[in-house]
């Protein structure tokens, strides 16, 4: 532990020069909760699995509120689904986002927290961050299938959205307001506004470049949240 913390100042600083993500990775690694795979999910009635700007924080705050109804909940950290335990039931719920507009939301997020693992890479400009940012590529993919560290392709996508299927609950970001109601009803939360998603400054939204370059990189992203839309119409 002692060595970690000790080579965390030249990792971060190897990240500045090379762009590289050794400091993020060390963090991770490091974290018995964040960032894992390998989780029991045996004995919760719900899981949420939590991606990065997709109003997961103020979810959590609904979702405690549903825990006092004796409704067990894994939930307060990201992580993806797990790999040591397959459901016999459904279990996991997420919130899923426009894979465009969470990589320029991520991109803010990390240029205002200056104690992020990436806020430097951030300061360097959305290309810059885009490319060497793992959280910003296929996140989506990575999580919902378990494949955390490999590049995505279209196994690990089918796998996603295999997966994404048998969800117990999928929120969709742009109505996240009717859903938070859609699930007050379901677990019989009463009403009240605590839930409502924090917004901050919508910055670079509509700018053509950076939306561009988020699409190159979140290919297979943009193709599972157009397939699990179509797939929810169908049902419909």
């Amino acid at each position: 532990m002692i060595i970690k913390e000790l080579i965390k100042p030249f990792l971060k600083y190897l990240d500045f020069l090379l762009n590289t993500n050794f400091y993020p990775r060390l963090i991770s690694q490091s974290s018995k909760i964040f960032y894992k795979n390998d989780y029991k999910i045996s004995g919760y009635d719900l899981v949420f699995i939590h991606i990065m700007k997709t109003a997961g924080t103020s979810f959590h705050e609904l979702l405690k509120e549903i825990e006092k109804t004796g409704v067990k909940i894994k939930h307060n950290v990201h992580f993806g689904i797990s790999i040591a335990e397959k459901p016999n039931k459904p279990v996991y719920c997420t919130i899923i986002r426009n894979p465009i507009d969470r990589s320029i939301s991520l991109y803010n997020h990390y240029c205002r927290d200056k104690k992020s693992p990436y806020h430097t890479l951030a300061l360097k400009g959305f290309s810059t961050f885009m490319r060497f940012c793992p959280e910003a590529q296929n996140n989506f993919c990575k999580n919902y299938s378990g494949e955390l560290d490999k590049d995505v392709d279209e196994n690990i996508y089918r796998l996603a959205f295999n997966n994404l299927k048998e969800f117990k609950h999928i929120l969709f970001f742009d109505k996240i307001d009717e859903e938070f109601e859609i699930i007050k009803k379901i677990y019989k939360i009463s009403s009240t506004d605590k839930y409502h998603y924090r917004s901050f400054e919508k910055k670079g939204y509509d700018d053509k470049i950076k939306r561009n370059i988020a699409t190159f990189y979140n290919y297979y992203d943009i193709k599972l949240y157009e397939s699990i839309n179509e797939f929810f119409k169908k049902k419909v």
